[in-house]
């Protein structure tokens, strides 16, 4: 065989291998294309948002590729398989809210494009998924015991996070099995007209700073615990001065530094104690 004939046998060759890998990209794109779809359409606030993929996703940066509506903080990650695509929130989802994720021009091991896709997402209100829950059973001897401050033995019957709110001395207890792990004041609580509301209660929403219609202020560090009733920070109108008065029209007011350790102490469901 002549050296012109064995060197047009190699490159034919070549270029079939070329044309063979070619049949096979492409027949994977067009049979195997990359498709998504959300895991739960109705989430609760302190629940990631999840993209399911039917073949693992190929991309560093995945901020190039997502966004979300209303724009909150968060981070993008996939899990070990590349198969979820998990955005998960700085802080909580704000409840009975939708948000709408897109995702764009991601690629597949398979040489598939996603295109365009957008998902949207509820926020349940998650009183109303509170209402199965234990109630937590404080012993007879609790208010005696946090009564004189915080006690390091704490309550050993208690189970879990708890918050313990005394009107009358004006503190505020955070307990963690029984054992007591911070003493903070308050501020201010509802008076006469608006009076605070007594007794057990769990920790509904949490926002970082919230925007009360009503008084047209902001609440930093809230927790709704019992209707319109919030545990937050001092309040500020829009244009940075501190509310004044006495009294708040019910919530328990806490000075912002404490109110935000006591923001990131508790979780959705924690149980709120007042007295």
């Amino acid at each position: 065989m002549k050296h012109w004939q064995r060197s047009f046998l190699i490159i034919l060759g070549f270029i079939s291998e070329l044309a063979s890998l070619g049949l096979v990209v492409f027949g994977l794109r067009y049979f195997c294309p990359l498709t998504a779809w959300q895991v739960q359409a109705n989430v609760l606030p302190d629940q990631a948002l999840v993209v399911q993929f039917n073949q693992p996703i190929i991309g560093v940066d995945l901020k190039e590729h997502f966004s979300i509506e209303p724009a909150i903080s968060g981070r993008i990650v996939t899990d070990d398989f590349r198969r979820q695509l998990v955005f998960k929130p700085d802080n909580y989802l704000l409840a009975n809210h939708v948000y709408k994720i897109r995702v764009n021009g991601l690629w597949s091991f398979s040489f598939s494009r996603q295109n365009q896709a957008d998902f949207t997402f509820y926020t349940e209100d998650v009183g109303g998924q509170l209402t199965n829950l234990k109630p937590v059973i404080l012993p007879q001897v609790y208010a005696a015991v946090v009564a004189g401050g915080c006690d390091p033995l704490g309550a050993p019957t208690l189970i879990g996070k708890v918050i313990d709110v005394e009107l009358a001395s004006k503190k505020v207890w955070l307990y963690d099995d029984g054992e007591c792990v911070a003493q903070y004041e308050v501020y201010r609580y509802g008076g006469s007209g608006t009076p605070t509301p007594k007794g057990q209660f769990r920790v509904k929403t949490k926002e970082p700073n919230h925007f009360s219609s009503s008084a047209l202020v902001w609440m930093p560090w809230s927790m709704n615990f019992n209707g319109d009733v919030f545990l937050h920070g001092i309040p500020y109108f829009p244009n940075g001065a501190i509310l004044r008065g006495a009294y708040s029209h019910g919530c328990i007011q806490m000075p912002t530094d404490q109110a935000e350790k006591t923001y990131n102490f508790a979780n959705i469901g924690t149980p709120v104690y007042v007295r």
